[in-house]
Parts: structure tokens; sequence; C-alpha cells
């Protein structure tokens, strides 16, 4: 079973005034000692007033190990969470490489619209993906970049940067602090919404 969350810090000026989530309707069924068991996978959002405007943040963590229902899920997506005219952005593991190998869904995104923050404000490679699951690899094996923050509808990208991918962020006993690293994002919205 997998898990999302969108952590929130209150803060002056920023109100969450809803929130939803789901499983996806198209999810990978695997046989399981003869028996079918459905890998459930979902999206969370929540929609933030600030400066008297409402913006929504979708995270989602879509199926690796089945193309079609990957692209399913993110059509689901689309047509559901993301069919607004709020200031939106996407977070999450896509699965989906952003160099066009491997599943379509990215483009579905860049087709629908959206923008990635790392193309517009981040540097270099960008690779998100994927050290051992031991987190034991001496060498970092970040190869590919999955990983995304996706945005439309009046955000700018300021800057965007990796975390958890320099040699000085593994442990004292030398994990890396996960598979993947993560992306830190700083947008601001220019729109009159």
């Amino acid at each position: 079973m997998d898990r999302d969350v969108i952590l929130t810090r209150e803060r002056r000026g920023l109100t969450i005034v809803n929130s939803q989530e789901a499983n996806y309707k198209a999810n990978l069924v695997v046989p399981i000692a003869g028996q079918p068991f459905e890998l459930l996978r979902g999206w969370s959002f929540i929609d933030v007033k600030a400066d008297g405007h409402i913006f929504r943040l979708i995270n989602t963590h879509l199926e690796p190990g089945a193309p079609g229902i990957q692209v399913q899920q993110a059509e689901e997506l689309l047509a559901g969470p993301a069919a607004t005219d709020f200031p939106l952005i996407i977070t999450g593991d896509l699965n989906s490489n952003a160099d066009g190998s491997g599943t379509p869904t990215y483009g579905i995104f860049i087709a629908a619209g959206f923008k990635d923050v790392w193309t517009e404000a981040g540097t270099g490679a960008g690779f998100t993906c994927c050290q051992d699951p031991d987190l034991l690899n001496a060498v970092s094996g970040l190869n590919r970049r999955i990983d995304f923050v996706l945005f439309k509808n009046g955000w700018q990208p300021l800057e965007a940067v990796l975390v958890g991918d320099e040699q000085n962020d593994r442990t004292c006993t030398g994990l890396w602090p996960s598979d993947h690293a993560g992306i830190a994002a700083d947008l601001t919205l220019s729109c009159s919404c």
C-alpha cells in the first residue's frame, strides 16, 4: 500500500479552505497466493486561500508497474481535481521520464497546459531517481527525472533545487535520505485570479 500526504505549516495569511483525497479507479491488480490484490494509488489536494486568492495543490504517486494504468490515473487526475481554473500545482512521483522515454504520462500533463518547474527554473539535469532500495549505494544512482512540480494558471517559478541528492545529505551511517531526491521550488502567483 502506498500513502501520500501533504504537510502544512501554520502561517499567517494562509488558510486551508478545502481538502480532499481519493484512490484512483484504475489500479494495478496482482495475484497473491492465487487471489487478486489491488495495489491502491491515489491523490490528495488542498485549496489554500492567500491574499484573497485561492490556489490548489495536488499530490500523487502514479503507478510504476503498468504504463496503461499509469496513463489512466493521469487522465483521471486531469479530469478530476486538476480540472479547475484555480492556480494549480501538482507534485509527485509520476513514474514517467521527463525525456519522453518510457511512458507518455509526463507528456500528457505538458499537453494539458502544465509547465515543469525544473525546466523553467532549475539548473542541471535535475535527476531525482533512484538510489538503491537499501539506500546504501556509495555513489549516487540518480539518473532520471520522474518526480515533478508542475504548475499552471498564473504561477511563475522563481527557483527549483534538488534536496537529498548530495553526498553530504547522507546520514552518519551512510544512508541516502530517500531512494528519490526531492525538489524544492519557489513560485509566485502573478495573476488576477
